[in-house]
């Protein structure tokens, strides 16, 4: 069941055209600009990609996607901690397997890099979440008091996770 549960994720609400990108939750029609050489450039209301470097390329496209849920990531945590009310060591973007994000006891940060594929209210409110367990080292009742807090619609982003997100991982 599981497995059949995978298949239909990667083959019905994530399926992209050979020449489509999946960036934060929209589906991208990527056009190659040699002219770019090494830059992107991303039309939002025209739904493309435009770069110099094929990011029809699994591996380009990859390190791509690395790079911009680095960038994007970055964006909204100092968003989101603006205040400075979280006080953490490093911030780390990684390649999790089953992990969208996690809190050491050293007070350093984790993320997926697929998150890069969610939508930015599924980003923030994950970001928000480890950031609750620099105070809360549980998912206790004062846990998600504190996220609800700060992200009053995190029940859609973690509802909107579990189902879809395994098909990120495509």
């Amino acid at each position: 069941k599981k497995l059949e549960h995978f298949d239909n994720l990667k083959n019905n609400f994530f399926s992209l055209r050979e020449n489509e990108i999946l960036y934060l939750d929209k589906k991208y029609t990527f056009i190659l600009k040699p002219e770019l050489k090494n830059y992107f450039q991303i039309d939002e209301e025209g739904m493309k990609i435009y770069s110099g470097v094929d990011l029809l390329n699994k591996r380009l496209q990859e390190h791509w996607l690395k790079q911009e849920g680095k960038r994007v990531i970055e964006e909204r945590i100092s968003l989101i901690n603006k205040d400075g009310r979280f006080k953490y060591k490093k911030i780390f973007i990684r390649a999790q397997k089953t992990k969208w994000g996690n809190c050491s006891g050293r007070k350093n940060v984790s993320f997926n890099w697929r998150l890069i594929k969610a939508p930015l209210d599924v980003i923030d409110y994950l970001i928000v979440h480890e950031f609750t367990h620099l105070e809360e080292m549980n998912h206790s009742k004062a846990f998600w008091n504190k996220v609800s807090q700060i992200c009053p619609n995190y029940k859609e982003s973690n509802k909107w996770l579990k189902k879809n997100g395994a098909g990120l991982f495509y």
